[in-house]
């Protein structure tokens, strides 16, 4: 479908075919776009060799079925989600709010599920990760249906807060606080405020979710962000909003962007926020699906139907807008399902381009423009590079027993909790809400472990580093993250100690030094770093500096090719 709108669209502006690059370069962007890290020497290696036509096909699907996607785009949603507020929100528990996200996409949920969760859901921050959406946003109605707009329908409509949009004359300051209306229920429950017995009436607690755990080099304490607080988000009955107009206060009621009353819902669990979804998903023109559509294009190729993520609207300038319908069309036929949609462009000759800083390209898209690795890419990739991610891989093999056994008591504990949990909601005044909670896995049987009194001496020696191990790449996650600016980002990346305490503690100077002539250190570094051969002229240029034993000489070429513009890019 993209490759056949591309060769139309080239042919008749006369632009040639674009070729498609080398191996080494579409497996190092497919990779980091779809795992978030860059391949393995042996990866490169292995698919370097494969003579197979469709090898490329294969790696993307191979690819999909990683761990490592789940947990690298669990970071992207959320990550998604946290930038659509200026100044990061209080309270939200950033350690669940991922464990759902992994999980959508480590289960492969429909997009429009995904929304659903996200906006309509109650629940409590500390076991529903699903909740903390209108947390982070204090509960505040506008800024709710504001931040899900922006997320799922790509359209920016804040200017019409206070006055009817300046540009777009659909968009009216009534419409903006119908949306807001339906939000207007919303309440946020404390937990250190709101007496114990009536929390556990409503939001009982059910344990931890085993059903998607993240395969994040250090475990869950590589999940950056923190743990929030005890609180819940849930829906009253009666609330209305206000238009805040002094001159001309009045109850405000939910109306769609275009103006549309919807009429009201009464049914048990489906409340203002679950017809809000259901109109995000129906919304005119298949706006849901383009937006999405539009999302993942960016993230895998730099380029965008529309000139930012939230730049939609009935007067923006759409480009090659009949790809947009079709793409976001099937979109749609294929359920939603993100993986096809990921598929689909990972496999067109747009996202096999080259990359160049071809302005021309952004209309024509017969290159992919050059983009700096995001901090969870940068962070994944050296951790890679270095060989930091084997030696903590190591650990957590040395420990499988140990983190089975927790495994085995988590599982346990949630199916005591989950039936009392139940019996407490039931006997509430919410006890619709019995019917969302989980049921008892009866088909699920523990691991069959056995580990005596010195055994677990040493393993939970190792534990304890594992877990150190984890924290202090979720130090380095948060950090990079909170560096916004380039000059910011750069001077972390280069003053930072994480690069030399990767370098330290990693096997790649190691790996090098096993390599007897300078000419294989060569190439197993840049293989490793840059995830391609070197070349004639930089083979002769740095054969000097590859051509010692000395452990420190090639600690300084691997930090070397660590601050590159190569390595930090793609």
């Amino acid at each position: 479908m993209i490759d056949d709108y591309f060769k139309q669209y080239w042919k008749q502006n006369k632009i040639k075919k674009p070729k498609a690059v080398d191996d080494y370069t579409f497996a190092r962007r497919a990779s980091l776009t779809i795992n978030g890290v860059s391949p393995t020497f042996e990866e490169l290696q292995s698919f370097a060799n494969d003579p197979a036509k469709n090898k490329r096909s294969a790696f993307v699907d191979k690819l999909l079925k990683n761990s490592r996607y789940a947990d690298y785009w669990g970071f992207r949603l959320r990550q998604w989600i946290l930038e659509l507020r200026e100044v990061k929100g209080q309270g939200a528990n950033f350690t669940t709010l991922y464990n759902y996200t992994r999980k959508a996409f480590a289960h492969n949920y429909p997009w429009d599920k995904i929304a659903y969760d996200i906006v309509a859901t109650q629940g409590a921050i500390k076991w529903d990760g699903r909740s903390n959406f209108g947390i982070y946003f204090d509960g505040e109605a506008n800024e709710m249906s504001d931040a899900a707009v922006r997320l799922f329908l790509g359209q920016n409509i804040a200017c019409a807060q206070c006055h009817d949009h300046p540009y777009v004359d659909e968009w009216k300051q009534e419409s903006y606080w119908g949306l807001a209306a339906f939000f207007a229920r919303v309440e946020m429950w404390d937990g250190n405020v709101v007496a114990a017995e009536r929390f556990d009436e409503r939001f009982a607690d059910i344990g931890r979710d085993e059903r998607s755990i993240p395969t994040l080099i250090g475990g869950e304490s590589a999940i950056d962000g923190g743990g929030g607080e005890n609180r819940a988000i849930a829906d009253n009955t009666d609330a209305e909003l206000e238009m805040p107009d002094p001159e001309n206060p009045k109850t405000v009621v939910p109306t769609t962007l275009a103006g549309r009353v919807m009429d009201p819902t009464n049914e048990p669990g489906k409340n203002r926020r679950w017809q809000f979804a259901r109109w995000l998903v129906g919304a005119e023109e298949n706006q849901f699906a383009k937006a999405a559509v539009n999302r993942i294009m960016v993230e895998l190729t730099g380029h965008g139907f529309v000139d930012t993520l939230d730049g939609f609207s009935p007067i923006a300038t759409v480009h090659h807008e009949s790809l947009l319908d079709q793409l976001s069309h099937q979109f749609i036929e294929s359920g939603y399902d993100v993986k096809w949609l990921i598929r689909t462009i990972a496999n067109s000759r747009v996202f096999q381009t080259i990359a160049s800083d071809d302005d021309s390209a952004s209309f024509h898209w017969n290159s992919v423009p050059i983009r700096q690795l995001n901090s969870d890419q940068w962070v994944d990739s050296v951790l890679r590079s270095t060989g930091k991610e084997v030696t903590v891989l190591a650990t957590g093999l040395d420990i499988a027993d140990l983190l089975k056994e927790e495994e085995n008591n988590r599982i346990a504990k949630r199916h005591e909790l989950i039936p009392v949990a139940a019996k407490k909601i039931q006997q509430g005044d919410f006890s619709f809400l019995a019917d969302e909670l989980p049921v008892v896995d009866e088909s699920w049987k523990p691991h069959e472990i056995s580990i005596d009194d010195e055994q677990r001496k040493t393993l939970i020696e190792k534990r304890n580093a594992y877990t150190e191990a984890g924290k202090q790449i979720a130090g380095a996650r948060d950090k990079a993250r909170a560096s916004s600016s380039p000059t910011s980002v750069a001077l972390f990346r280069m003053n930072g100690d994480y690069i030399n305490q990767c370098i330290d503690t990693g096997n790649t100077v190691a790996e090098t030094l096993e390599y007897e002539t300078a000419e294989d250190r060569l190439q197993f570094l840049f293989l490793r770093v840059y995830n391609r051969i070197p070349s004639k002229h930089e083979m002769a240029a740095l054969l000097v500096f590859a051509d010692s034993d000395e452990p420190s000489k090639i600690k300084d070429l691997l930090w070397a090719m660590l601050q590159s513009v190569e390595f930090q890019s793609f």
